[in-house]
């Protein structure tokens, strides 16, 4: 819902050739939104790296605060080799903070990153 801008009162001047006043003005910058529509913008994902994010001991309540519904999985790693043992800890971690299986965050995980790169989409 938009809000309505606020009259800007100016003083009255002296009218040209007889023809009218100046009136009130509305200021444009006063309109704004509310409320964020859920439909407004792009979506926005969040990755937590094992190597890097997992050292805090903020980021569980941190990517429970993200919600599943906008969480991918990342690792880091610029060497490959490494990528699976990191991203298996990575799935034990995050299942574990949600208390759901592998299995699902993997799911939704592959869900999110689709969406992400629109892969499989008609946009």
């Amino acid at each position: 819902r938009l809000l309505e801008p606020k009259p800007k009162k100016t003083k009255k001047k002296k009218p040209r050739n007889g023809q009218g006043d100046a009136g009130e003005k509305h200021d444009a910058s006063v309109v704004a939104q509310e409320k964020p529509s859920s439909t407004a913008g792009p979506k926005v994902y969040f990755g937590f790296a094992p190597i890097v994010n997992f050292q805090s001991p903020k980021t569980l309540d941190v990517i429970r605060a993200v919600g599943l519904e906008r969480l991918v999985l990342e690792t880091d790693h610029e060497e490959s080799y490494k990528v699976p043992t990191t991203m298996k800890e990575g799935l034990r971690v995050i299942s574990d903070a949600f208390g759901i299986a592998e299995e699902e965050l993997i799911e939704i995980t592959n869900k999110n990153a689709k969406d992400l790169y629109m892969i499989g989409s008609k946009g």
